[in-house]
C-alpha cells in the first residue's frame, strides 16, 4: 500500500529563530560524557561591585562541569543585566568568589553554560575525507575507504558586554581553552516536547574569532569552531 502524502505542515518544520547555542570553558584535562544539563544560579544576598566578592547562592548546586576561572556568568532580574567573572573555580556548594562589574542585586538568577543570546546565525556542518585505491580483485574499479570525519559549528551576530555566551567565546579564545558547546533546535512540537528540542553537544576548540566594527554598524561577533571527536546528539523531550 503506497504511503500517505503529507504537507510540509504536517511534518512540522521548525523555525531556526528559536535556536539556543551555550557555551562554557572547560578546565584542562575535564572529560565530558553526557550533556551539560543547564543550571540555574541564585544570588542570595546584594553583591557590590568589586574586583573581589563572593556570591552566596540561595541554595546548594552540583553543576556537571566545574564554573572555571575566567568563566562569564550574566545575573539578570526585571531590572537589568549583571555580569560577573567566575575568580575560583566552583563545583559544588553555595559560594565562590566572583569579580563583579556592576553590584548584583539579591534574587538574580543566571543561567550555567550561559546562552549566547546575540546570534542570528548558528550552524553545523560536517566532513568525511575518502581514500581511493585500485586492487587486482577489484578488477581496476576504485574502491573507496573513509577517513577522518570533521564536524565544525559557525556563528555569527553581535558582540555586547552584557551577553556572557559571547564574552565567555572571547575569553576561551584569547585563553586557548577548550569549551563545551551545545545547538539546541527549538522543540519540534511544543505540546510533546515541552522540555527541550533536539540537541547536538561536543567538547570544541574555536579556531577562528572576528569583531566587526563597521562605521555606524552595531559591533559584531563572529567565531568557527572545531569538535573534538563525535558532535552528540539528544533527542527532543
Amino acid at each position: 500500500m503506497p504511503g500517505v502524502a503529507r504537507s510540509a505542515g504536517a511534518l512540522r518544520l521548525v523555525e531556526a529563530r528559536q535556536t539556543k547555542g551555550r557555551v562554557a570553558i572547560l578546565g584542562t584535562g575535564v572529560s565530558v560524557s553526557a550533556r551539560v544539563t543547564p543550571v540555574t544560579l541564585t544570588n542570595d544576598a546584594l553583591v557590590s561591585a568589586g574586583a573581589t566578592a563572593t556570591m552566596t547562592l540561595s541554595t546548594s548546586i552540583t553543576p556537571d562541569i566545574a564554573l572555571e576561572v575566567g568563566q562569564i556568568v550574566q545575573f539578570g532580574d526585571d531590572d537589568g543585566v549583571y555580569p560577573a567573572r567566575v575568580r575560583t573555580r566552583f563545583t559544588t556548594g553555595t559560594s565562590f568568589e566572583i569579580e563583579a562589574f556592576e553590584d548584583i542585586p539579591a534574587s538574580a538568577t543566571a543561567s550555567f553554560p550561559p546562552e549566547l543570546d546575540l546570534l542570528t546565525d548558528l550552524s553545523d556542518s560536517g566532513s568525511t575525507g575518502t581514500s581511493s585505491v585500485s586492487v587486482f580483485k577489484s578488477v581496476g574499479a576504485g574502491e573507496t575507504s573513509r577517513d577522518t570525519t570533521e564536524r565544525t559549528a559557525s556563528a555569527t551576530g553581535f558582540s555586547s558586554f552584557y551577553d556572557a555566551g559571547g564574552e565567555t567565546v572571547i575569553k576561551a579564545f584569547d585563553s586557548e581553552a577548550d569549551v563545551y558547546f551545545e545547538i539546541e533546535e527549538p522543540s519540534p512540537d511544543s505540546s510533546t516536547y515541552t522540555t527541550n528540542g533536539k540537541i547536538f553537544w561536543g567538547i570544541a576548540v574555536i579556531n577562528d574569532l572576528s569583531r566587526n566594527r563597521a562605521n555606524g554598524e552595531k559591533v559584531g561577533l563572529d567565531f568557527s569552531l572545531q569538535f573534538s571527536g563525535a558532535l552528540n546528539t539528544v533527542d527532543p523531550a
